[in-house]
């Protein structure tokens, strides 16, 4: 319509296990190994984005979820219970990794850019 701003949104995610849209909330699940995440990720600005991360089951021990960008730790958390939300994440490629008792369990890579999300 003639006057209305384009509003920021994703595209659906290619390569992901499962996913579905909802308006410019992605949600789309990986397999990591032992663990089913389940991730949301939310374009925020024109160049940043935030991303919830859930485990499809309930952890019993703690587990480590790291965030590499460009080879580099973003951010390092342990998940006591059952999700971690980060928010203001620029643009780019990006590993998702989680560890138990410092052995990695599982890992999974994403893209996202203006133009969508691709894992």
């Amino acid at each position: 319509m003639p006057g209305q701003v384009p509003q920021p949104a994703l595209s659906p995610v290619r390569g992901a296990d499962s996913c579905t849209a909802q308006d410019e909330l992605i949600h789309f699940e990986k397999d990591l190994g032992e663990f089913i995440a389940e991730m949301s990720v939310r374009k925020i600005t024109h160049d940043c984005f935030s991303m919830h991360i859930s485990s499809a089951r309930k952890i019993t021990n703690p587990l480590r979820l790291t965030l590499r960008k460009d080879g580099g730790v973003i951010v390092s958390r342990l998940m006591t219970d059952d999700s971690i939300f980060l928010e203001n994440l620029p643009f780019g490629n990006y590993a998702v990794s989680l560890s138990e008792d410092a052995l990695e369990k599982g890992s999974c890579f994403f893209e996202i850019s203006e133009t969508g999300l691709h894992a």
